[in-house]
């Protein structure tokens, strides 16, 4: 609260001083704050002002600034389409790029999006390119977060997993000494969800329980820790209880909340609520229909979560035609809804 009552003095000493591009900045930083306590929604609103006033400047610094924070808003908030929309225009505003760290964040937003859109093909298709430019970034921050992102799509494909794991110790070790406690519980987090996967709760528990009392910058990463420490103690057969998740929350850990609270309390009726009405990403979808699959009887609740999740397994799957591969262990992996 402290930290966001003196950027509101910053962007209001910057408002009174007609100096646009240092308001944006402060409204920026501010967004971020409250994007990663779980105010999405929020920090939307405040980064479509403050794309408006970049417009102002005809900085193109300065708007890709208030355009990636945007981005990072519709991302958590599951915005495909004006995601697209905005990565796009933020590409378009100029041929070459200030740095190369807004080049890095440009490409992983990108790459992200079209993940979030189900075009894994393009998504695998880009990552060598965003990695490239991520081992080039000269912030840590950017550098990590590039190695970061694919991983935390890779987790969730079997024939990935073992990338994943690899792209973590890289970005583990380039990020050091560095203090970037947002960036160790992501690691961490996504560590501990390989470690569950591949079907070992107690090393998923081991991996997490340093992290338990650290702070999570992201909500997200909390949301992450909170399912996968539930889940690890209920498949140990220790007692465990995971709470739904809250309103607003990433829809990327809520999905795979759900999908754990299924298992450990046998919350159909959420679960199912949850698959029918959020705008889920595809991966975390899938992976909540299977766990749906499993505790529903036979009926037309079962028939239409198969046939949907029948359908969209069948269109990522065919976003993989260039990686036979990937594409043999992805079919295998969701062999229940083909």
């Amino acid at each position: 609260e402290r930290a966001e009552a003196e950027l509101r003095t910053a962007e209001e000493a910057a408002r009174a001083g007609g100096d646009d591009a240092c308001r944006v900045r402060a409204m920026c930083v501010r967004a971020g704050v409250l994007g990663d306590r779980g105010g999405a929604a929020v920090s939307r609103a405040i980064c479509t002002e403050a794309l408006e006033i970049a417009g102002r400047t005809h900085d193109v610094a300065v708007q890709r600034t208030a355009q990636l924070n945007l981005l990072r808003a519709l991302v958590a908030l599951g915005d495909v389409k004006e995601a697209l929309r905005v990565v796009e225009a933020a590409i378009a505003l100029s041929p070459g790029f200030t740095n190369v760290n807004e080049e890095q964040a440009l490409v992983e937003a990108r790459c992200t999006i079209a993940l979030m859109a189900g075009d894994l093909g393009i998504a695998l298709e880009a990552a060598p390119a965003m990695l490239a430019v991520s081992r080039r970034a000269g912030e840590t921050y950017r550098a990590v977060s590039g190695l970061v992102a694919p991983a935390e799509a890779l987790l969730l494909m079997d024939s990935g997993r073992a990338d994943a794991a690899a792209l973590l110790d890289e970005a583990e070790a380039r990020l050091g000494d560095a203090h970037l406690d947002d960036m160790i519980f992501t690691i961490g987090a996504r560590r501990a969800a390989i470690a569950l996967l591949d079907g070992d709760p107690a090393r998923a528990l081991a991996i997490l329980s340093p992290l338990l009392d650290r702070p999570a910058w992201r909500h997200q990463d909390r949301l992450h820790a909170d399912w996968i420490h539930a889940l690890s103690r209920h498949r140990l057969g220790e007692p465990a209880e995971l709470a739904a998740p809250p309103e607003g929350a990433n829809p990327e850990p809520a999905t795979l909340m759900h999908a754990a609270r299924l298992e450990i309390h046998g919350d159909t009726d959420g679960a199912l609520a949850w698959f029918e009405g959020a705008a889920a990403p595809p991966l975390e979808r899938l992976h909540l229909a299977l766990a749906l699959l499993r505790h529903l009887p036979a009926g037309a609740e079962r028939d239409r979560v198969r046939a949907e999740a029948g359908t969209l397994a069948r269109r990522l799957h065919d976003s993989l035609a260039a990686h036979p591969a990937d594409a043999a262990a992805w079919r295998q992996q969701f062999a229940p809804l083909f």
